[in-house]
């Protein structure tokens, strides 16, 4: 399965964006279909795997599009797929069980959750409704938002590192920060890269673009 990637679209200016918010490729998404036959979905029950990964994904887009609109405000499509991750344990299809993988659909709902990642989650908030929204008229004001966002996701790290949360955040995330503090003053680009280099190790090569333009 290709890497999906789905983008959040600002509602709130004359000069809309695309943010993306999910850059994930799920490995475990085995199905059979017959053509013509019905999808038919219960978030009550697990009925096939084609449904319910559809309906999770569904679930998940919609609960993490509305956490950037109001602080945790995706908190009810969330526990839906939740849910459908509960209902999905005994199912024959791999992805939905915590000691198949620890990067699968039911670890990615289960650190949404999660009170150690609830710092993630608020980031998701200040990043894009503070930070980016802002950043639309006000650029300089809301780079200094995003920066304060990424910040909090220090307490994050110092948890859980290298969490497959985190992971998530910054596979999404980590070019749009590039094209962020690219043109950053001289002080935002050095904070922003010393919380990178520590935060997102993984990135560190591609972050060096950042200093590109001094």
């Amino acid at each position: 399965m290709q890497p999906y990637k789905f983008n959040r679209a600002d509602q709130y200016s004359n000069h809309p964006y695309n943010s993306v918010l999910l850059n994930y490729n799920d490995n475990d998404f085995q199905f059979s279909y017959l053509e013509n036959q019905p999808l038919e979905f219960n978030e009550n029950q697990f009925t096939t795997n084609l449904t319910s990964v559809l309906g999770f994904y569904a679930y998940m887009i919609i609960g993490m599009d509305y956490d950037t609109f109001s602080p945790s405000g995706g908190t009810n499509y969330l526990q839906k797929a939740q849910n459908v991750v509960n209902n999905a344990q005994s199912a024959s299809e791999a992805g939905w069980r915590a000691f198949e993988s620890n990067k699968n659909r039911y670890w990615l709902i289960t650190n949404m959750l999660d009170a150690p990642f609830v710092n993630i989650r608020e980031c998701m908030y200040n990043y894009h409704r503070k930070g980016l929204d802002e950043m639309v008229t006000n650029k300089e004001g809301g780079r200094a938002n995003v920066l304060e966002a990424l910040e909090s996701l220090r307490k994050v790290h110092q948890a859980r590192p290298l969490s497959f949360a985190m992971q998530v955040f910054f596979n999404a995330k980590s070019d749009e920060i590039i094209n962020i503090f690219s043109g950053a003053f001289a002080d935002e680009k050095s904070k922003v890269m010393t919380l990178l280099n520590d935060i997102d190790p993984t990135n560190s090569n591609k972050y060096q673009k950042i200093m590109a333009n001094q």
